[in-house]
């Protein structure tokens, strides 16, 4: 793999990254050691405050890429927003944002702030202003769009409006700043054709609830996610992907791998945490286990015996 047009050394562990203390221990407790090659690549670039343009197959480690360095690189002194992050979906967006949160688990200074469609718009624009460094699920426009009508200009201006000591003045500012946002997303959505959420975000949300409440089970397929979902397993394979960038077996099996190191990390015993946790092949189990996290289930066990 190339990043920037220089070959990646595909054998970095994150600790040969040097990383803050506070970041290594939220690395260590996700359970994972050696850095995926688009992280090996990306992460130096990026902690230069150099650009990176990066690809890299769903399930290598995109997000740690850059969210390393974003929680790296943040002013905790600074109560406004420092960086943001465009996600074409909401469903992706949550991933982007549970992910940055797991980063950010042992620096509390940190905040994060959702920004999405479909929500309360005054509070989050009081989230905003709050003091957050990160608002997160900021996916309502492409970047273009961002641009063009200075939706960040408006967001800075919200976080700013925490310095005004008059609290009636504060809240007139709030209210000023929110009708100018209102209005500047009325008019790119009429413009730019953006429209309101469609029923295939609905249908991708059912199903992603379902999942979360039904991984452990076995015979959990995308044949009985369609069937639950009243549509073919074609258009859900396919709109799943479009809206989450992930295919269901790999979003499933992301899932019940969480379960897993979660069951170890808490004593279970591994051959129990991979069959509760819906894998039915427990050699499967385990060479996907070191693929996705560089060790073994039982080096994992062993890691986190050793630190407890």
């Amino acid at each position: 793999m190339e990043i920037n047009g220089e070959q990646v050394n595909e054998t970095v562990r994150y600790a040969d990254l040097h990383l803050s203390p506070e970041v290594m221990r939220a690395i260590d407790k996700k359970g994972y050691v050696q850095a995926t090659p688009v992280q090996a690549g990306a992460i130096p670039y990026f902690m230069e405050w150099k650009d990176v343009i990066a690809k890299a197959p769903t399930g290598t480690g995109k997000t740690c890429a850059f969210g390393i360095p974003i929680v790296e690189q943040i002013d905790p002194e600074k109560k406004y927003p420092q960086a943001v992050v465009l996600a074409p979906t909401r469903e992706l967006a949550q991933q982007i944002a549970q992910e940055l949160a797991e980063l950010a688990y042992y620096l509390p200074e940190i905040q994060v702030a959702c920004v999405y469609g479909g929500a309360n718009m005054d509070k989050q624009a009081r989230r905003l202003a709050e003091g957050c460094q990160i608002p997160r699920e900021l996916m309502i426009f492409h970047a273009d769009v961002t641009d063009r009508w200075q939706i960040r200009s408006l967001i800075e201006h919200a976080a700013s409006a925490a310095a005004i000591p008059e609290a009636h003045d504060k809240d007139l500012m709030y209210r000023s700043i929110l009708v100018g946002l209102v209005l500047v997303i009325r008019q790119a959505i009429r413009e730019d054709g953006l429209g309101q959420p469609t029923s295939t975000n609905a249908l991708v949300a059912t199903v992603t609830s379902y999942i979360h409440q039904h991984y452990r089970d076995p015979d959990l397929t995308v044949t009985k996610l369609a069937q639950y979902a009243y549509v073919s397993r074609e258009h859900l394979s396919r709109v799943f992907k479009e809206y989450t960038k992930q295919s269901i077996h790999d979003y499933l099996t992301e899932l019940r791998m969480q379960g897993c190191r979660q069951d170890i990390a808490d004593g279970k015993r591994i051959l129990a945490a991979c069959t509760e946790n819906g894998f039915s092949d427990y050699s499967s189990f385990l060479k996907t286990f070191h693929k996705l996290y560089g060790i073994t289930p039982m080096e994992y066990r062993a890691k986190i015996q050793a630190e407890g």
